[in-house]
């Protein structure tokens, strides 16, 4: 967040925090409304912003927040 604060303008910023917020809150009503990108260790991938992803895994009730991607750079980079 420090990153994005200094770089991003505030309004840019503030915007992206609060649809990461709403993104989180869907998951927590329903994890698996998002795209499965590997199914066998419950990983999906939800567009927060047209740029950024995130990447989230399942387990039981448990939801671990992976990361965040920058849609933009090459697929074969993301190591799940």
């Amino acid at each position: 967040l420090d990153y994005l604060l200094q770089n991003w303008e505030k309004k840019v910023y503030f915007d992206f925090v609060n649809r990461v917020e709403v993104v989180i809150n869907h998951i927590r009503q329903n994890p698996k409304m998002f795209v499965a990108i590997d199914a066998n260790r419950n990983i999906y991938r939800c567009v927060v912003i047209k740029h950024i992803s995130l990447f989230y895994q399942l387990a039981g009730d448990s939801v671990s927040l992976l990361l965040f991607w920058n849609n933009f750079q090459e697929s074969e980079k993301l190591l799940l």
